[in-house]
């Protein structure tokens, strides 16, 4: 078996050549996934049973979860003529001069489509080295319905003869070109078993940021996967099944009499926080993995973000929540609280307490919780990769404050008070999410950096509070 990278006159890469400078002054993100091609096709309303339609508006482009992720980040971090420097992004990214590039490795066929996603993507500034060719196969390709009567959209995928990665081996020429100064893996848990393989390399290099974006199950492998992961993307769509698969938790029953009339957030987002947090918990006590973040998006009505806080020894109940949810399970009882906090608005951080019984385990746990709105005013055209848009937003302002926090040891935030970068990261993956649905297919209304600096108003930003109060006029 034959594989091609970049043996062929189009795959000729002027960017490849401009990013191999410098290399040791770049943050490299490096994006895993499926690579397609998009039909977009605008219809009324969904056709019936051997009826007839005609499509009101028709778009081609690039598609495939993690190649959507990495078009959206190169463009909302790329300095190149086509975009220039972002005042916002110099402000996230602090002064330690350092440039972002963006890393695909997908294959694709060597198929007119194949070549046109490798153009495509090499246009928006993602670096294509290792976006592979399979000889004489083609690319997949995905028909999609928009609906414009209820903007929601259906996807026919056909998946080509190119096949998915394989093994390290026979894909990939050097693992030290891979990772060179790759400070964030992503995946979109496509080509499953390759990015196992590469997700265990990206931990024994101490890679410190891995990332899974969960769509559907995809069995013990994508398990695995998530389990190394540091952070783990999942829609609300997909949440429940999740919660259900991985922790065994019974999840299908909230009790509205424990609800705290008080709370004036709304109670489908409680019980998805509550949810999110017991994800979290498992993967706190029974993978061990204390520092792992829960992020759900929930398309209009915003984003959550679930973390460790921090962690007592005092066993047995306690009565003091606000709210008190119980779920039985087959083999164990977890009872979720809220903290003391009355949760004032669905943008504010909240904590909540978890305590599993049995008693063994019982442990006294903080969790914080963040919440962001959806971008206000959204003119809803195309749904199609809004998610795959907020990870990619999501992803740069997280990587580029913290290692802002690295370099200023913490102090991010200006004189004017504290700002959270989970709240920020999450507002500003809202908005480019937000931006991308005006738009037909995945890529025609992507923003950039500059995009950001107007609807903010740059001019005006001194520091990081400023720019946070700012987006909170945007993003609701």
């Amino acid at each position: 078996m034959i594989h091609q990278r970049c043996s062929n006159s189009n795959c000729n890469s002027s960017s490849s050549t401009k990013n191999n400078n410098n290399l040791n002054d770049e943050l490299v993100i490096l994006v895993i996934g499926a690579c397609t091609l998009d039909r977009s096709l605008v219809v009324p309303s969904y056709p019936t049973e051997d009826s007839k339609v005609r499509a009101t508006a028709y778009h081609e482009g690039g598609g495939g979860n993690a190649s959507n992720t990495a078009a959206a980040l190169a463009k909302l971090s790329s300095s190149s003529s086509s975009y220039s420097s972002s005042i916002v992004m110099n402000l996230l990214g602090g002064t330690y001069g350092r440039n972002v590039r963006v890393k695909i490795l997908s294959k694709v066929g060597s198929d007119p489509i194949g070549y046109q996603l490798r153009s495509e993507l090499e246009q928006t500034g993602v670096d294509v080295s290792f976006l592979i060719h399979q000889t004489q196969a083609t690319s997949s390709h995905t028909t999609i319905l928009v609906s414009s009567e209820d903007t929601t959209r259906t996807c026919i995928h056909c998946p080509g003869t190119c096949g998915e990665l394989t093994t390290l081996e026979e894909e990939i020429s050097s693992l030290d070109d891979i990772f060179r100064n790759v400070i964030w893996v992503h995946f979109d848990t496509r080509h499953t078993d390759f990015s196992l393989a590469l997700a265990k390399e990206a931990v024994r290099r101490s890679i410190p940021n891995i990332s899974v974006d969960i769509e559907k199950d995809r069995g013990p492998t994508m398990a695995e996967l998530i389990n190394l992961a540091t952070i783990c993307f999942i829609s609300a769509t997909h949440l429940h099944s999740l919660v259900e698969r991985t922790t065994k938790y019974d999840t299908s029953v909230v009790h509205e009499n424990n609800w705290d009339s008080s709370t004036t957030m709304d109670k489908d987002n409680l019980t998805i926080i509550i949810k999110a947090t017991m994800l979290c918990h498992h993967f706190c006590y029974q993978v061990g993995q204390f520092h792992k973040e829960v992020i759900v998006t929930d398309g209009e009505n915003g984003s959550f973000h679930v973390k460790h806080y921090r962690t007592t020894a005092t066993a047995g109940n306690s009565s003091s929540g606000i709210i008190k949810s119980t779920y039985d399970a087959t083999e164990h009882t977890v009872t979720l609280y809220e903290a003391k906090e009355v949760i004032a608005t669905s943008s504010e951080r909240v904590s909540e307490r978890l305590e599993k019984i049995p008693e063994s385990e019982a442990k006294r746990t903080i969790y914080q919780i963040h919440c962001a709105g959806a971008l206000r005013n959204i003119h809803v055209v195309d749904t199609t990769g809004a998610g795959d848009c907020f990870i990619a937003g999501f992803i740069l302002s997280s990587m580029l404050l913290n290692k802002a926090a690295e370099i200023h040891k913490n102090d991010i935030s200006g004189k004017n008070g504290s700002v959270s970068i989970e709240d920020l990261s999450l507002m500003i993956g809202s908005w480019v999410a937000g931006k991308k649905i005006g738009g037909l297919g995945t890529r025609a209304s992507l923003p950039s950096g500059i995009d950001l600096d107007r609807e903010v108003g740059a001019s005006s930003i001194t520091d990081l509070v400023t720019l946070r109060d700012a987006l909170k006029k945007i993003v609701v």
